[in-house]
């Protein structure tokens, strides 16, 4: 299961990083893909604070 989320958070991850990159290249540059990094720090902020918020069982 792990193995299996991991494979499809990359493959979320990239397609939603590309496609937002993929929009910003209609002005060509080299800042066309600040938005796409800008969402990634986003996504993975985001993530990084819902892993503080879930409680930790003890084994």
């Amino acid at each position: 299961m792990l193995s299996t989320f991991h494979e499809f958070g990359a493959a979320t991850g990239v397609s939603a990083v590309s496609s937002v990159a993929a929009a910003a290249l209609l002005d060509p540059g080299f800042g066309a893909f600040s938005p796409g990094y800008w969402f990634a720090a986003a996504v993975a902020a985001v993530a990084g604070l819902a892993s503080l918020a879930s409680p930790r069982r003890g084994r």
